[in-house]
């Protein structure tokens, strides 16, 4: 779906939030101190900001989100809908008629049973690290794994977290990359994104892929 300034607005307070969650973390320790993997996504998150305020400042992004319909100009006369989400009922659009109906669609519910499972997944991930990574990446391999269970299980998921674990086990464990991606993309971790809001589900998919 082509970007839209809406949008990028929002990809944009997304990275912001993370990036002062960050600088946050990182304000714990002197510069030299902080740990590796804290200062790579700041740094990944200052990138992100640059690229979405650059795309903003273009101003080549178009106006319109996701379900308007333009505005249309005939004979002076001037008829604008904008409607999005799943919607029922009757929608009226003519002239002298500016309607507009929103209604979000349900989030999806994350049961006891789906955390069980995710929990499982992630206890697999631990087990496969523990007999197959070499014994001087093993312990920072499962420090990663720890890491991303925290970031998958937050109140809101530290999407830079998880990410930043993908592309440490793509570099220093690739036998393992495929592993930690099937729990990155796992359904359960779809749902709890959806569940926090569409903003976050947009992002994850910019991330990490998906429809």
């Amino acid at each position: 779906m082509p970007e839209t300034r809406q949008s990028v607005e929002r990809k944009l307070a997304i990275s912001r939030k993370q990036l002062a969650i960050l600088e946050e973390k990182i304000a714990l320790y002197t510069e030299l101190e902080a740990p590796v993997h804290l200062v790579t996504q700041r740094d990944m998150e200052r990138e992100e900001i640059a690229r979405l305020e650059a795309l903003l400042e273009s101003g080549e992004l178009p106006e319109a989100d996701e379900g308007t319909i333009s505005e249309q100009e005939e004979s002076g006369d001037v008829i604008r809908a904008t409607i999005s989400g799943d919607i029922s009922g009757q929608v009226a659009v003519g002239k002298g008629i500016t309607q507009i109906q929103t209604i979000g669609a349900a989030r999806p519910e994350v049961t006891e049973t789906d955390l069980a499972d995710l929990r499982q997944a992630l206890a697999d991930l631990k087990a496969k690290v523990e007999v197959k990574a070499p014994p001087e990446k093993k312990d920072a391999a499962l420090e990663r794994v720890d890491e991303l269970e925290e970031a998958i299980t937050a109140q809101e998921p530290d999407l830079p977290t998880m990410e930043y674990v993908k592309r440490w086990f793509v570099r220093n464990l690739p036998d393992l990359a495929g592993a930690v991606t099937s729990v990155v993309v796992h359904p359960i971790v779809g749902k709890l994104v959806e569940a926090a809001g569409d903003a976050l589900a947009a992002e994850f998919r910019r991330r990490f892929g998906g429809a």
